[in-house]
């Protein structure tokens, strides 16, 4: 009895260690940085680099948001995140996102309420500073700093701040109270209004928006985007490969975000859905179309994907106009392929 006490001991000491220590040592470790493909495509001093910042300035000043191709992040804070094999998305920070061309930021917040605090995280892994799993998590007022510094460099560009409570089941009036204080700071940068802006009205601001729907009118609500997660693992016959959502109130919405697909699922519903959005949908719709996934398996691994997908699109003929295009491992060539439909 003893020597099995000891090994139902052993056994529940090993099921709780080598979680941590996987945890420990992979928030050490970006798989996707040693990796060749992605990092080396990326030359941040690049004349494109520089291009790519102020790419907006020769877009007309009355074209609504929903009318211009926009390159776009997946879990954009992912740089730092624990577990990065299973969590990482990108690894230009924020800032360098913007820099290279990105305008459409994916934002996941946990909110704390005691602390009246709202911090980065992909699902339960929380997004960090730094590198290490004893780095400090990072708190939406040090996203902003990196999103106003760049506005001040670029007033000609707009960033469109997509917000989703994360890892955290407040109330939405509740997580709208906490991200208010976080706005009043600095309001003058943001877009607050419920309809979709035109380019010149957002020039050199925040466009918030958020995909949760609020109980009550705020100042800090900003367009709604409403669409349900697309869990799907294989697409159906005669199904379409992307989705319409039509809320009161809020911007109509096309969206293709299949995120537990394999690449030739993903690459299939991606390419059908560009060639839609971009010829067929109404130009005031939002069209977002998400080349980003995970896989079909229990466990995913976003680089992995994002290393057979990402040339897809660098290659293709496709036409983005009037689309949002949302990607994984960012890379500035990715942007310029992207927003030149606008052109």
């Amino acid at each position: 009895m003893k020597v099995l006490r000891a090994l139902i001991k052993l056994v529940i000491t090993l099921l709780l260690i080598v979680p941590l220590v996987f945890w420990a040592i992979s928030s050490l470790y970006s798989y996707a940085e040693n990796q060749i493909y992605l990092p080396a495509e990326l030359n941040l001093s690049s004349e494109q680099y520089a291009q790519n910042a102020e790419w907006m300035k020769d877009v007309q000043d009355d074209k609504f948001l929903s009318e211009i191709a926009l390159p776009g992040t997946h879990d954009s804070a992912t740089q730092y995140v624990h577990l990065p094999y299973l969590a990482q998305c990108q690894f230009l920070s924020l800032e360098d996102q913007l820099n290279a061309g990105y305008r459409y930021l994916d934002i996941r917040l946990k909110a704390d309420q005691n602390n009246k605090t709202l911090t980065f995280h992909h699902g339960p892994a929380a997004c960090l500073t730094e590198r290490g799993f004893f780095s400090s998590s990072l708190d939406l007022k040090d996203g902003l700093e990196q999103c106003y510094k760049f506005l001040q460099a670029h007033p000609s560009e707009t960033i469109v701040f997509v917000i989703k409570q994360e890892d955290s089941e407040l109330a939405p009036s509740d997580f709208q109270d906490i991200l208010t204080e976080y706005v009043n700071q600095n309001p003058d940068a943001w877009y607050l209004n419920r309809q979709v802006p035109t380019l010149g009205d957002a020039r050199g601001k925040i466009v918030l928006m958020q995909r949760h729907q609020l109980d009550k009118d705020y100042k800090t609500q900003g367009p709604a985007l409403l669409w349900k997660d697309q869990r799907q693992k294989a697409p159906e016959e005669k199904q379409l490969p992307y989705e319409v959502y039509k809320t009161a109130g809020a911007p109509s919405v096309a969206v293709q975000d299949a995120f537990q697909y394999s690449v030739d699922d993903k690459w299939k519903a991606f390419e059908a859905s560009a060639l839609a959005m971009s010829e067929e949908l109404a130009t005031d719709m939002v069209s977002l179309n998400f080349l980003s996934t995970k896989g079909p398996t229990p466990v995913g691994h976003p680089f992995g994907y994002a290393y057979d997908l990402n040339p897809k699109l660098l290659a293709s003929s496709l036409n983005f106009a009037h689309t949002w295009t949302i990607v994984d491992f960012a890379t500035p060539e990715i942007a310029a392929k992207i927003y030149a439909s606008n052109f």
